[in-house]
């Protein structure tokens, strides 16, 4: 197989990812910059251990209609998986055999994951920049898989974003490389989506937002694609299985939209929360909740849960927004050259974002006025913070919970203001006696001068 001058020089200094791609458009300072970012991830975002490794290939092949799947293990299998036969000789440092042996399958997926969003992926640094050089994959899909590993990953919810590329042959750099099924024109995709799921399933409370980097590639001539994913579990390994299986069905495709139950979780916590205070007895004899700042700071922290989903369901929004355009634009490329055969088609994907985005914001709309019920019902419970008793009618009601709530939070405010109250006291009364005690000495200096002043004048 003749491999390229420039791929071949890529591929051997594959660990200097991705200031080693082909591509040539994106500035050398960005790549360096890259470069810096991974050294400074790495240890949080990678495994170091290969025991630790397992990395899924899915691929499938145009002989086969069944995927070729495996498991990969460490470094050395990745070599053999990727068709990599070469070795460097321990004694003159060359490299020895070819660096590519097999063609590209029709599709590839790889999943990329650690258990949970918070874990190192379970892939070494030498095993994924071997295969972001090998794929030749955007450097900008590091900025996506930057935001796993980290112990706030709630704070990274906050990163979202699409970008693209497009590779022609003999432009930038980029190699056509015939044996491994590849002409130098492709395009690729990168961007992430958030998606929320139980922590346990058989616990409808306990929910957990999540995200995946997702990475696209397709060529036009050789019909080949490759997918790259990274999430903290397999849960996108597990749907792409079904969905790609002898079994899989086409209205599968349409994947369960957990954001709908995740919000009427919410709805019926508020809901809980704060029935009393709506809908509690006003009847005659009988004594009003008595809500303590405990109360509010859950209801806050439900608040707090909602404003997040609308961020996040707005994010994935301008993701899917920012992928419709990008199909609805690929005809008018010039490096698209199936623009009649798969017009049809989409049409009918973009037409398939458009429904998705369309419920998403309906979803939006719902939390938004869940916010606003949230606001109005806080308040609410603001206002019966010290409301205890009660007396409806003219007739006074105990209640011994009113009246545990209220020393609850009277008792230590009553303790406090004695303490201050008191200090203050003594700090008045001895400011008092020193007054007193200087106004004595004066009026006795006063009494005393003209005494003085009468045996000086007899004296003389």
């Amino acid at each position: 197989m003749q491999i390229p001058d420039g791929f071949q020089h890529s591929y051997e200094v594959f660990e200097t990812y991705p200031r080693n791609i082909c591509n040539h458009s994106a500035y050398p300072g960005i790549l360096q910059a890259y470069a810096n970012r991974l050294d400074g991830a790495a240890s949080r975002l990678l495994t170091e251990s290969e025991a630790e490794v397992s990395v899924p290939f899915r691929d499938f092949v145009s002989a086969s209609p069944d995927p070729d799947t495996h498991n990969i293990y460490g470094d050395d299998a990745l070599k053999k998986w990727l068709g990599d036969q070469s070795s460097i000789d321990p004694n003159t440092s060359q490299r020895n055999g070819m660096i590519a042996t097999k063609t590209d399958p029709k599709c590839r997926f790889i999943f990329l994951t650690g258990g949970n969003s918070r874990k190192p992926l379970k892939i070494s640094r030498r095993m994924l920049t071997r295969i972001l050089t090998y794929h030749q994959v955007m450097p900008s899909y590091l900025d996506f898989m930057f935001v796993f590993g980290l112990s706030n990953s709630a704070r990274e919810l906050r990163f979202s974003g699409f970008r693209q590329q497009t590779s022609l042959p003999d432009r930038a750099g980029n190699p056509a490389i015939p044996g491994m099924g590849r002409s130098g024109s492709s395009f690729q995709m990168c961007y992430n989506l958030k998606g929320v799921a139980r922590i346990v399933p058989e616990n409808p409370a306990q929910w957990s937002i999540q995200q995946a980097a997702i990475h696209h590639q397709f060529a036009i001539e050789e019909g080949t694609a490759l997918w790259i994913v990274t999430k903290g579990d397999l849960e996108i390994k597990d749907r792409v299985k079904a969905l790609t299986g002898k079994d899989g069905r086409p209205e599968d495709r349409a994947f369960e939209r957990e954001w709908r139950w995740y919000i009427q979780h919410l709805e019926d916590a508020i809901e809980a929360e704060t029935d009393t205070a709506i809908h509690g007895h006003r009847g005659r004899g009988e004594a009003a909740r008595v809500y303590v700042p405990s109360d509010l700071q859950t209801l806050q922290d439900y608040q707090d849960k909602v404003n997040q989903t609308i961020m996040v369901l707005e994010a994935n929004n301008d993701v899917l927004a920012s992928l419709r355009s990008f199909y609805h634009a690929l005809p008018d490329s010039s490096a698209f050259t199936l623009k009649d055969a798969c017009s049809s088609d989409i049409t009918s994907f973009t037409q398939q974002v458009d429904e998705m985005i369309h419920d998403s914001s309906m979803q939006v709309s719902r939390a938004k006025l869940l916010i606003r019920i949230t606001s109005d019902r806080k308040d609410l419970e603001h206002s019966y913070l010290t409301d205890v008793i009660r007396f409806p009618e003219n007739r006074e009601t105990f209640s011994p919970t009113a009246l545990f709530r209220w020393l609850q939070v009277t008792f230590p405010l009553t303790i406090l203001t004695l303490i201050v109250a008191f200090i203050v006291f003594r700090l008045a009364d001895k400011r008092r006696k020193h007054a007193l005690s200087a106004f004595q000495d004066a009026e006795m200096a006063a009494v005393q001068a003209p005494a003085d002043q009468h045996i000086f004048l007899k004296g003389s």
